[in-house]
């Protein structure tokens, strides 16, 4: 078992909470807390049939229970499996979900992959003495400040922070609430591509600065934005300078054309 946030194993049990269960829910029983040593994450431990029982919670007993048909704004229960579990462009810019979810990594990846700029409100797990109890068992991820900040900081600045607060149920319990906006963090190396070709457009996360092909047809056009050159400009580059060849069949050929024409910066 790892840490959802940080992926470490330097874990510890926490409190189990016996909520026992009155009806035929798809719910687990018990909640048992694991916290992390390394970054404060605190998580609900699910089994794997437990897990698989939560997805067909969402499908099948959510609405009645919270009386709303989605998740958050807009985003409803297949929705919430994409967004974990797969590919998921249509992410939205306000995340307020991440309590629900199961496979973090997998939500940042969407997140990092489709979104610029976006905001996110959690649960303020430090807040959790302050009349909420965290038992509401759909909530199986619980933030402190440092472990929000844990699972975003590799990838994206913090714009903004502040406390805020989410009443559900109809208004009859209020949560104490993190609020942050995040904006994707530019690469302190200017980034090139070396290959305009289709494992290029599969593979690229939108951030680069120039693109090198050595297709005459090619060069001086932009893809989104960003200018292919020629490999004319591979020795203008300096140290400081990353080159990625997304090539799958002639990496070595073309990593060896770079350092050729006297590149001492980093190729991935």
């Amino acid at each position: 078992m790892k840490c959802p946030v940080c992926e470490s194993k330097n874990l510890r049990k926490g409190t189990v909470i016996k909520t026992y269960k009155i009806d035929q829910s798809l719910l687990y029983k018990d909640i048992r807390f694991i916290s992390c040593n390394d970054c404060t994450h605190l998580f609900n431990q699910l089994t794997r049939k437990e897990l698989r029982n939560l997805k067909k919670y969402y499908e099948q007993e959510y609405y009645d229970n919270i009386y709303t048909p989605t998740i958050r704004k807009g985003l409803n229960f297949t929705d919430l499996r994409q967004v974990n579990d797969y590919d998921f462009p249509a992410i939205p810019d306000y995340i307020d979900f991440l309590e629900h979810c199961w496979n973090l990594q997998g939500v940042i990846k969407n997140i990092k992959k489709y979104l610029d700029t976006f905001q996110v409100m959690v649960p303020d797990a430090g807040q959790y003495n302050n009349g909420y109890i965290p038992v509401i068992k759909e909530h199986i991820q619980h933030f402190y400040h440092a472990s929000i900040i844990k699972l975003f900081k590799k990838d994206f600045d913090i714009l903004e922070e502040k406390a805020g607060q989410q009443e559900i149920l109809n208004g009859k319990l209020k949560i104490p609430t993190l609020i942050l906006t995040f904006v994707k963090k530019q690469n302190e190396y200017p980034i090139y591509y070396y290959g305009a070709s289709r494992e290029f457009l599969y593979s690229w996360d939108g951030i680069a600065t120039g693109i090198i092909d050595e297709t005459p047809a090619k060069i001086g056009k932009t893809v989104n934005g960003v200018k292919i050159y020629s490999p004319e400009i591979i020795p203008t580059l300096n140290e400081k300078c990353i080159i990625r060849i997304p090539s799958l069949f002639w990496k070595n050929e073309i990593k060896s054309k770079i350092l050729a024409s006297g590149f001492k910066g980093i190729i991935e």
